[in-house]
């Protein structure tokens, strides 16, 4: 299933992947760190410069409120999980501040953030409007 011929070539695709490191702790760090980390810049710039988005106004109730802090709440401990069985040579001493960092950007995304809090309201209201055929 893996194995491919390219140029009379076989080569098993899936080995290639295992042995590239691409799915060393250290390098999936880095990667949802950087993914992370672009979501948070993308969500801080649509901040500084509202013309990018809609000029409405709105005050959000309660039940938008529960949803944030229900999604804050299931995204946290993931974030510590991630950090607690991680081994990664360039965490060795930082953990903890990485995790709070982590934490501090995750509680502001999900409270503060326009752009952010826009989104969750939209994916609970599409699991909300979701018909199901029996």
């Amino acid at each position: 299933m893996c194995t491919i011929n390219y140029g009379g070539v076989r080569m098993n695709i899936c080995e290639m992947i295992i042995k590239s490191n691409i799915f060393v702790d250290q390098t999936m760090f880095i990667l949802l760190e950087v993914l992370f980390g672009i979501l948070l810049l993308y969500a801080l710039l649509y901040e500084m410069f509202p013309s990018l988005g809609s000029k409405l106004t709105v005050k959000r109730g309660k039940e938008s409120q529960q949803k944030f802090i229900i999604v804050y709440t299931m995204l946290s401990p993931i974030v510590m999980l991630i950090f607690s069985i991680i081994e990664v040579e360039i965490l060795k001493g930082y953990k903890l501040i990485i995790v709070i960092v982590n934490l501090i950007f995750l509680f502001w995304l999900t409270n503060y953030s326009n752009w952010f809090r826009n989104k969750i309201i939209g994916f609970f209201n599409k699991l909300q409007s979701k018909e199901e055929k029996h």
